[in-house]
């Protein structure tokens, strides 16, 4: 007669754990390294508030100052320049959260295979981006992993630990939390539900509790949110800015999330995973996935951006000091970060007529155009139009508005018309985010 006895689940080894998460930190850093220039502008918006707190004590911008303020402490007790220590935070954070998130599904032992099944999500096309594309919602995932991890309610300390995360995940980022924080609840309420079902207490029968604070959790959530589109609270649009933003985050931590999930389940199934045969297919996999990484990566980007900073570096011989000069918020921030020439980027429309526009994309023809159309009146003694280089330009308000209000269409007027729409306007989140930075002692660049 067969005896089958039952095999009590190995404890997962700290020891192993933690090496793994700095082995691949070490990888991603050295990845992130390799390559010369971030791989989308916006992540310059980040430096830009790096730069500024660092050297101005001041924001740059509208960036949660929680994340940046983090960077700027890890920057200051190693010594690293901005670009380094902003990858290898970003590095270190990422390789903890994919750690984390494995850790969700697999709470015992972990085998050779599961760590390398780790490294190779973190390479995963669009997932490899996601901590420095969106460093905020990564350091907020980490808040919101650990209140997983760490919520019990078990001890005293337990009563500290978790207001604490939920404050500082609050403040980290809103939206991730209003994301990460409503599957915290949806997951921790559907599995209390489910062991109360086994409990035979009266109690438990008339009262449940877990559906209570579900249902409560979720009422408040949907009034919030249509107070957030009443109000306007991120933007025209705000509810559907809100589901585009989360559908953005799942959409980079999507391939990383599902292959840990998938691969746990196969790992603890199939015996042939296991082996070092198939650790050698997940380091192949792990160079394949690079290889196509770097084949779509455009190390280009930057020309763009640099040609504009050099616009600016020759316009300053040729405007006032008080001229405030705005352009769009990406130019704004990279000539920032590279130059510290201030721009603004915000409240274009009530800018005052000392102030110059800076328009790129248009042609010399355009130029000469503009000034048949509209020359400047003798009493007005401002330069309203400074060519800058072969095809940028600087305008001035009035200038500006008397192209917008002419009644002909031309090639630049529609360009003008079309750039105006890329400033930023002040909403409630913004003054949200000011607040912040205010309440931590810090000025605004932009204000």
């Amino acid at each position: 007669m067969e005896t089958f006895v039952y095999k009590e689940r190995k404890p997962l080894n700290p020891i192993a754990f933690f090496l793994s998460i700095f082995i691949l930190f070490g990888i991603f850093w050295l990845y992130l390294n390799l390559r010369p220039v971030l791989a989308d502008p916006e992540s310059y918006i980040f430096l830009a508030n790096l730069r500024a707190i660092t050297e101005e004590g001041a924001f740059f911008s509208w960036e949660e100052p929680l994340p940046v303020l983090l960077v700027f402490f890890w920057k200051s007790i190693f010594g690293m320049n901005y670009l380094t220590s902003f990858q290898s935070i970003a590095a270190l954070l990422f390789s903890v959260n994919l750690h984390l998130i494995l850790l969700l599904f697999r709470k015992g032992e972990w085998k050779f295979n599961h760590h390398f099944l780790v490294y190779i999500s973190a390479f995963l096309p669009y997932s490899h981006e996601f901590p420095i594309l969106h460093f905020h919602e990564l350091v907020g995932l980490t808040f919101l992993l650990l209140i997983f991890h760490t919520f019990r309610m078990e001890t005293l300390l337990d009563l500290f630990l978790f207001p604490a995360l939920l404050l500082v995940s609050f403040f980290t980022d809103l939206r991730m939390f209003i994301i990460g924080f409503t599957i915290f609840i949806v997951w921790s309420c559907l599995r209390a539900m489910s062991s109360n079902k086994s409990r035979t207490t009266v109690f438990y029968k008339r009262k449940n509790i877990p559906f209570i604070i579900l249902s409560s959790y979720l009422l408040g959530l949907f009034i919030t949110l249509i107070l957030f589109s009443i109000f306007d609270f991120f933007g025209d649009s705000s509810f559907t800015k809100l589901i585009i933003h989360s559908s953005t985050m799942l959409f980079y931590l999507a391939p990383a999330f599902f292959l840990l999930l998938v691969g746990n389940i196969l790992l603890g199934t199939e015996k042939e995973l296991n082996t070092r045969t198939f650790t050698g297919i997940l380091v192949a996999c792990i160079l394949v996935a690079v290889y196509f990484n770097y084949s779509n990566y455009d190390e280009t980007m930057d020309d763009l951006l640099e040609s504009k900073k050099e616009d600016f570096i020759r316009s300053q011989s040729l405007v006032s000091n008080r001229s405030i000069i705005y352009s769009d918020p990406i130019t704004s921030h990279y000539v920032y970060f590279a130059t510290k020439i201030k721009n603004r980027f915000y409240e274009i429309e009530s800018r005052d007529s000392n102030s110059y526009l800076y328009l790129d994309d248009v042609w010399q023809a355009d130029l000469v155009d503009i000034n048949k159309r509209y020359p400047a009146r003798k009493r007005d003694r401002r330069i309203e139009l400074i060519p800058l280089g072969n095809r940028s330009a600087f305008l001035n308000k009035n200038l500006q508005d008397r192209i917008v209000s002419d009644k002909s269409s031309t090639a630049y007027k529609t360009k003008l018309v079309d750039y105006l729409k890329l400033f930023s306007k002040l909403f409630p989140y913004q003054d949200y985010i000011l607040w912040q930075q205010e309440f931590l002692g810090y000025s605004n660049l932009q204000k």
